[in-house]
């Protein structure tokens, strides 16, 4: 069974003939953030608000649900690195959506309706993710996708809904193993003991 973020999400390495380079690159960042986060554990950071599996799992995955079937262009692959930064960096200061988007707009030069999208799906994903690895953590053995009261609830969200509690270490039907499902999801997942 899997015991955290990294075990359920192995790195993603599509950087084409950079991955070389960057394998090493990520793991030595890896490293340090892991120590950071520990850190953070150990002097109660995760009590101040921060969650450090959630900003663990940003430095690993921020901006891969912005690339996944994009064809649009809202996102393109040598972005992902500094939009993935000043997500972390976020996290770490405990910035509000509204700072993240006006960084985002400032400093990446997205659109201010663009960089609220990015905002909320970026940290609303890592603090989803951030939570699985916490439910684990504290031994849950349950997971149950609520489904937003959005009108026109997309079809992936509600296929997660309709199954029910599932066994926390199976993906839900959309393939999701957290929330956010995609860009702009507003559902969210809710954990258990009892399966």
């Amino acid at each position: 069974m899997p015991t955290g973020p990294r075990d359920l999400y192995p790195p993603l390495l599509r950087y084409g003939p950079l991955a070389a380079d960057w394998v090493e690159r990520v793991s030595t960042l890896a490293r340090i953030e892991m120590q950071r986060t520990l850190d953070q554990r150990i002097s109660g950071a995760i009590f101040g608000g921060k969650n450090p599996d959630a900003i663990a799992w940003a430095f690993d995955h921020a901006a891969d649900l912005l690339l996944q079937g994009q064809s649009d262009g809202l996102l393109q692959n040598p972005q992902q690195l500094p939009i993935r930064q000043t997500v972390v960096n976020a996290m770490r200061d405990d910035a509000s959506l509204l700072a993240l988007a006006e960084t985002m707009r400032t400093v990446h030069g997205f659109s201010f309706e663009a960089a609220k999208v990015i905002s909320w799906t970026e940290m609303h994903c890592a603090q989803g993710h951030g939570a699985l690895a916490g439910a684990i953590a504290v031994g849950m053995k349950a997971k149950k996708w609520l489904a937003s009261n959005d009108p026109g609830i997309c079809p992936g969200c509600r296929a997660n809904a309709d199954q029910g509690w599932i066994a926390i270490d199976l993906p839900f039907a959309s393939g999701a193993m957290a929330s956010l499902d995609h860009v702009g999801c507003r559902c969210d997942v809710t954990y258990r003991r009892k399966f």
